[in-house]
């Protein structure tokens, strides 16, 4: 694969996301918990899964950069809702 289009900028769009996993515990054992992280500039989801089930987690990260209280899904404003469709259809599309 030719990196020097990426490198120099021309002809490559890049993605408006970023996209990590967290297993614990990492290893041979199955996890007993997942965080699927997705967050573009501003906003960013973490979806955990865990044995009881999900928990999704919503930030604004210019307001709340250290994440500690997370977005009300019901009360969200149009932007921040926006921001929220756009980032779980990224989870979706990734099949995560």
């Amino acid at each position: 694969y030719n990196l020097q289009p990426m490198l120099s900028g021309n002809g490559v769009t890049q993605r408006t996301f970023c996209y990590s996993e967290y297993f614990n515990p990492n290893g041979t054992t199955t996890p007993t918990i997942l965080n699927k992280m997705v967050r573009n500039d501003q906003y960013k989801i973490v979806s955990t899964m865990t044995t009881t089930g999900p928990i999704i987690e919503f930030f604004d990260l210019i307001n709340d950069p250290f994440e500690m209280t997370p977005l009300n899904i019901g009360t969200l404003n149009p932007i921040e809702n926006s921001a929220y469709i756009n980032l779980m259809s990224i989870i979706s599309t990734l099949g995560l």
